[in-house]
Order: structure tokens, then C-alpha cells, then sequence
């Protein structure tokens, strides 16, 4: 088993029936770096991030794995980073996105439900009288990217 797939198990099996999950992994072999990112149905703490990281060192030591070798990364993706997986989105709820489906079609909108095949939002077009909304629904399938609108109301 390579070790792409061995990190992979270990923290699949780590986060059954969690509600901490898995974003992404990143493995960078010629830099010897692991890049792991998780994402919380409430949210995901420092301590959450040191848990999961001495748990897949420990189980990583077991299998042979020369931990010397690699610098291994656990965090969040940040507030800055595109939503890539639909089970970030419930906890989002009422917050404004910035989406750019796969036909490189932009829209903003507030989220106002999603499931786990798609998301709402409801879009805002124009002003006073003349202002407009709308709700359209948008697969997760044919999302790019879906970044969140930091606002500092």
C-alpha cells in the first residue's frame, strides 16, 4: 500500500462517525510534504487538528513509516479557501458565496439550504424598485469554486 493510501485509511478510520471530516490531502513527494485538511460539522479546534495529527503519527510509526522523512501538516483550510466538498456548506448557512460553476458562470448570493446533491442561494439583482430576488439551485456537480464572502459589518 502506498503511503497516499495508508494516510487515507488511518484518518478515515480516525473520523467515523466524527464530526470532524477530511477536505483534502495533499502529498508532495518531492518535497516530502503532507498537507492534511479537515473541516468540522461545527467547526474544527487546534486541539481537533493535534488529535487527528498524533493519532495518524502513531498509526504511521506502527506501519514502518520514517516520520523523520516527511513534514506532515494537519489544520483547517482557512476561511479564505474554496468550499470543496458538500458537507462544508450546512454550517454555512445564511452567509454570502461567491460561486463560479464549471461554465465559468460568477453569481453571489446568500446560501439558504443545500442537501447532498446541491445548494440555494438566493440572489439579489438591482436596487430600491427596481431590485430583484431570487432562488436558484445549483448541483454541487457543476460548482468550480464556492468561496465564502467575508463581510466586516
Amino acid at each position: 500500500m502506498n503511503l497516499k493510501s495508508l494516510i487515507n485509511e488511518i484518518l478515515a478510520a480516525k473520523m467515523a462517525d466524527s464530526p470532524i471530516f477530511l477536505v483534502k490531502l495533499l502529498f508532495k513527494e518531492d518535497k516530502k510534504s503532507i498537507e492534511i485538511f479537515l473541516d468540522g460539522d461545527i467547526g474544527v479546534s487546534i486541539e481537533d487538528c493535534t488529535a487527528v495529527s498524533r493519532d495518524l503519527r502513531f498509526h504511521l510509526t506502527e506501519a514502518g513509516v520514517e516520520l523523520d522523512l516527511y513534514d506532515i501538516t494537519v489544520s483547517s483550510p482557512g476561511i479564505e479557501q474554496s468550499l470543496v466538498i458538500p458537507r462544508q456548506f450546512p454550517k454555512n448557512m445564511g452567509r454570502t458565496f461567491d460561486i463560479t460553476t464549471k461554465q465559468n458562470e460568477k453569481m453571489s448570493g446568500i446560501l439558504v439550504s443545500c442537501n447532498e446533491t446541491e445548494l440555494n442561494l438566493e440572489i439579489t439583482e438591482g436596487k430600491g424598485k427596481l431590485k430583484t430576488v431570487t432562488e436558484k439551485s445549483i448541483p454541487f456537480s457543476e460548482i468550480n469554486e464556492a468561496k465564502i464572502v467575508l463581510s466586516f459589518k
